[in-house]
């Protein structure tokens, strides 16, 4: 699983791999990593779409208590860090044109490769991800990404047409002389 993710990965890094465009990708996947890992790792939380419903509807003084100085360090440590390296890098390509036949080449490697972990250890691979599909939910930055887009899709889902109204034979029942109406208590928190 770990060398099929890593594939998987770098093979769309090199797919991105543009200079202008790769640097500020790869720096922006390594701080959303780093912030969801904080996440993930200190409160158990799955970053998914209902995670981003949720931030979107809190308040600032709410959100302003999750920050912290271990989520600072921890985000300095695993994004910033890489990050100036990164930009200080000097990354060299080749000439365009060789770039142009050369990197589809090595991403179907890297694709290939993946294939081929994957297929290695299909059985068990198959097997722990029908019997526990929270994992996939696990693989960051990948899957809070697709968690942010699949958000974003919802929110822009207009419903069409009026609001239908169903259950219109529904009647409240009403409390019985001399008893007492049921009481509700929800805690939430």
């Amino acid at each position: 699983a770990f060398v099929l993710v890593t594939a998987l990965f770098t093979a769309v890094l090199h797919a991105v791999n543009f200079p202008w465009i790769f640097k500020p990708i790869a720096v922006t996947l390594l701080v959303l990593a780093a912030v969801a890992g904080y996440f993930m790792g200190n409160y158990g939380v799955i970053i998914d779409d209902a995670m981003f419903r949720n931030v979107a509807q809190t308040d600032p003084r709410e959100a302003g208590e999750l920050l912290s100085w271990r989520l600072f360090a921890h985000v300095g440590l695993l994004a910033v860090a890489p990050s100036v390296v990164l930009v200080l890098l000097r990354l060299q390509y080749r000439p365009w044109l060789t770039e142009m036949w050369q990197r589809p080449l090595i991403v179907i490697a890297w694709i290939i490769l993946g294939l081929l972990a994957a297929g290695s250890a299909y059985k068990e691979l198959s097997l722990t991800m029908r019997q526990h599909r929270e994992l996939r939910m696990l693989i960051n930055p990948s899957y809070p990404l697709y968690a942010f887009f699949d958000y974003r899709r919802q929110q822009r889902r207009v419903p069409s047409g009026p609001p239908q109204v169903i259950a219109t034979d529904a009647t409240r029942a009403g409390t019985p002389a001399g008893e007492r109406p049921l009481l509700l208590m929800l805690v939430l928190g």
